[in-house]
């Protein structure tokens, strides 16, 4: 409501100028080079100058509505300050109270005595709590994702596939040969072992179950066996990122190998790969309905600095350029 009554007013009944001094100027290149360590170059410095009199133009509209009146992290601010100035004694307490002055009174003093102007808190406070008012999402996302189209939905899933998409995923078996068991013979005797599992075409089936039972194709693998349909990061978890890398593009149907691990060697058999898939709406529904929220309030909020910026003037002292 605020910000349509806001914007409600014509750009004719509405003149604003913003002065940019040099002084400010040479704040704003400061604060960079205390964040950064350099000064800032000449498109960066057009970028601060632009950001800081958005921020001004949004904490001018802010006090112009009023929202600074009831706010009450800026009255907070206000008592605070009266007391760590010492002036809280000056105001009087209400009648039969023992605890000194209200918080209210001494918002209200403190506005009397002009220490809402340039208190760097409050200005943050009211640039902000704005950005909030202009991001007020239409009244469509209100409802939950139920008020909103399937088409829309659809739409911004299919736009961020990245965000929803569930990564490719294989099915494997493992022979394991311990690094702390074989010691310099464990290379060779992988490389021994890879040859038997293909020369006498023996399953994975076989291969792991006799391997779990201590036989000599293979060690035990404390971690245990990988998840069923492991992703790439499932694998990393467990084997490390160089196996799992490895892994995940080995051909189907064979032993291949050896692949190294932190713990020794693994000799690998691939079952299936499952390629990355865009999860279905039904999943991730209520996840893309506050994404869809989000953009539509970042959207809104675009839109609305843009017609700020047209009932503002910038001005930059010594330059004819606005």
């Amino acid at each position: 409501f605020l910000g349509d009554a806001w914007l409600g007013v014509s750009q004719d009944q509405v003149s604003r100028v913003l002065t940019v001094s040099p002084e400010r100027i040479e704040q704003l290149r400061q604060q960079w080079r205390v964040t950064s360590g350099r000064l800032p170059d000449s498109r960066e410095e057009d970028w601060l100058i632009q950001q800081w009199a958005e921020d001004e133009m949004l904490y001018r509209e802010a006090v112009a509505l009023g929202l600074d009146l009831d706010d009450p992290g800026v009255c907070y601010r206000l008592a605070l300050n009266m007391r760590f100035l010492g002036l809280a004694e000056d105001v009087p307490s209400e009648e039969g109270s023992s605890e000194g002055p209200s918080r209210g009174a001494l918002c209200q003093r403190a506005r009397e005595l002009g220490l809402h102007r340039g208190d760097p808190v409050i200005r943050r406070q009211m640039v902000e709590l704005m950005r909030l008012t202009l991001r007020d999402a239409p009244a469509l996302l209100r409802g939950g994702s139920q008020g909103v189209p399937r088409e829309a939905l659809q739409d911004y899933l299919e736009r961020h596939g990245d965000r929803f998409t569930e990564p490719a995923r294989i099915r494997l078996s493992q022979l394991f040969l311990s690094r702390a068991r074989r010691g310099d013979e464990l290379e060779e005797e992988a490389n021994r072992l890879l040859q038997r599992l293909r020369s006498e075409e023996i399953p994975p089936s076989s291969a792991t179950e006799a391997a779990s039972m201590g036989s000599p194709l293979g060690d035990p693998f404390l971690p245990g066996p990988p998840p069923d349909a492991s992703s790439q990061r499932d694998l990393e978890r467990v084997f490390g990122r160089e196996f799992a890398r490895t892994a995940m593009g080995l051909p189907e149907g064979q032993w291949s190998g050896p692949i190294a691990s932190g713990f020794g060697l693994h000799l690998v058999w691939l079952h299936e790969r499952r390629p990355e898939r865009l999860r279905p709406l039904e999943r991730v529904e209520e996840n893309v309905y506050l994404g869809l929220q989000r953009e539509r309030a970042e959207q809104r909020l675009e839109q609305t600095l843009d017609r700020l910026r047209t009932r503002w003037e910038v001005r930059i002292e010594g330059s004819s350029t606005t």
